[in-house]
């Protein structure tokens, strides 16, 4: 059981459970190390869902909290991204933004526009051995696991702060009562973007939570050729 990540072109790559769970604690100490603490934020404009996915539940296993954020989509509306981009990372007061070498170029100019931006970070920094002299921070079950904000397609981005605590009641609600899924026998397949929460918390952390298996196909791949969710869902036997 674990999440298996198809890639664009067509390969495939499989983390059980114990593995995740291990890369998270790995990627948890390589936040702390790169001098994050417990509560602070950090914001993820991180394309690839493998290199997402892994981040996003590292952080939250040492009380740091991710901001998921889309990535800019076209070339062609960048002033207004980094507009929109520069209104979240204010509102969430967000300490760190983390996010890949292309789109780390584009976004270069938002540590002098947010006060609380210290830096932007790429995603091979969490590469390699992380510190094992660190103590990692207690978490409990009132603390934020992260923030959530709206697409801003109608207005500003509207950010909710989800606790650990509400976030494992809707989990349950939506794979016990919701969906009656059962642990280590239902499979999910979803190409729906992580940053948004049916993608985010429908499609991946209540699986994870859940004990169910998932795939996950590539947002613009399924775009291209949309033909690859059916052809995935009959080759695991998605529910």
């Amino acid at each position: 059981r674990g999440f298996t990540f198809i890639q664009p072109d067509r390969t495939e790559k499989f983390y059980s459970f114990e593995d995740i769970l291990s890369e998270a604690d790995r990627r948890g100490r390589h936040l702390l190390g790169l001098g994050l603490e417990k509560g602070d934020k950090l914001a993820l404009v991180v394309p690839d869902a493998e290199e997402f996915i892994l981040t996003f539940i590292a952080a939250t296993t040492v009380g740091i909290v991710p901001v998921p954020m889309y990535p800019p989509m076209s070339f062609g509306k960048l002033d207004s991204y980094v507009d929109t981009a520069e209104n979240i990372l204010g509102a969430a007061d967000a300490k760190v933004l983390l996010t890949d070498a292309r789109v780390q170029a584009i976004l270069w100019s938002l540590v002098d526009k947010v006060p609380t931006l210290e830096r932007i970070l790429t995603i091979d920094k969490l590469e390699g051995e992380a510190p094992t002299d660190l103590i990692k921070p207690e978490v409990e079950a009132d603390d934020t696991v992260f923030l959530q904000f709206t697409s801003g397609s109608t207005s500003l981005p509207k950010g909710v702060v989800v606790t650990h605590k509400t976030l494992a009641a809707n989990l349950h609600a939506i794979m016990g009562p919701g969906l009656e899924m059962v642990p280590g026998e239902d499979v999910t397949v979803s190409w729906l973007p992580l940053y948004h929460d049916m993608g985010l918390i429908g499609m991946m952390l209540a699986p994870l939570v859940w004990g169910c298996s998932g795939v996950f196909i590539p947002t613009l791949t399924f775009v291209k050729h949309p033909s690859i969710w059916l052809e995935t869902v009959s080759k695991y036997r998605g529910t």
